[in-house]
């Protein structure tokens, strides 16, 4: 309100309050939260400049649906000049608009993943005649089956870990300016998903190769080298 209104510290503005104009002398800016739900007025005076005026207390309770039917009967038949407004539908409705909206997200990471295991089942099979040759070159230069499986497992192994890591990356960098600059909220990571993507990355990738690897293996060496 002072930013729109172009107000700073020693400035006076007038109020009016109760039908009266009362001038104030602005001591202090605040910046009111109002995402907190929580009690709050964009402007606060000195007691003393509305003395005399028939002032009211403002209390805000939180309780379940059946406590507040209660609470609400009893103010109505011991204060019956207490004004109750209940904020439990509109609270409700913007729980359920951020539930559609978490789904919404989760769909979408959905997608992205489907997409992503499409690439990686796509680069699989586009290298699956590499993989046979390089396994017949070295199962005929001695390498155990074991020794082979394991190569494929740690190559691909750390690409998954790669891409995780450069994924956590990117996605950190395009969420902090949205989650800072335009929610104004504080930035807080989940480590504990974050590793667990990147694990699941190269575990998928991983397995990704040793069935690359295996279907490699079941082939024989003689056959696949004449071919390349």
């Amino acid at each position: 309100m002072a930013k729109a209104g172009g107000l700073k510290i020693g400035d006076s503005v007038t109020l009016s309050v109760l039908g009266r104009d009362i001038t104030a002398r602005v001591a202090a800016l605040r910046k009111v939260d109002w995402g907190g739900f929580g009690p709050d007025f964009a402007v606060i005076l000195d007691p003393a400049a509305l003395a005399g005026a028939p002032l009211r207390s403002v209390a805000i309770a939180k309780m379940d649906k059946a406590q507040e039917a209660t609470l609400t009967r009893a103010l109505g038949r011991d204060f019956p000049m207490v004004n109750v407004i209940s904020v439990r539908e509109q609270l409700e409705s913007a729980a359920s608009l951020f539930d559609r909206l978490t789904l919404a997200v989760r769909g979408a990471a959905a997608v992205a993943a489907l997409a992503g295991l499409l690439v990686l089942a796509g680069s699989i099979a586009a290298g699956a005649g590499a993989r046979a040759r390089e396994a017949a070159v070295l199962k005929v230069l001695g390498a155990a089956r074991g020794q082979i499986l394991t190569a494929y497992a740690v190559e691909y192994g750390a690409v998954g870990l790669i891409a995780g890591l450069a994924g956590a990356g990117l996605g950190a960098a395009a969420a902090w300016p949205v989650v800072v600059k335009v929610f104004e909220a504080d930035w807080t990571v989940d480590w504990g998903g974050i590793a667990a993507l990147i694990a699941g990355a190269a575990a998928l990738t991983a397995a990704g190769g040793l069935l690359a690897a295996l279907q490699a293996l079941s082939r024989r060496p003689a056959p696949v080298l004449r071919a390349g």
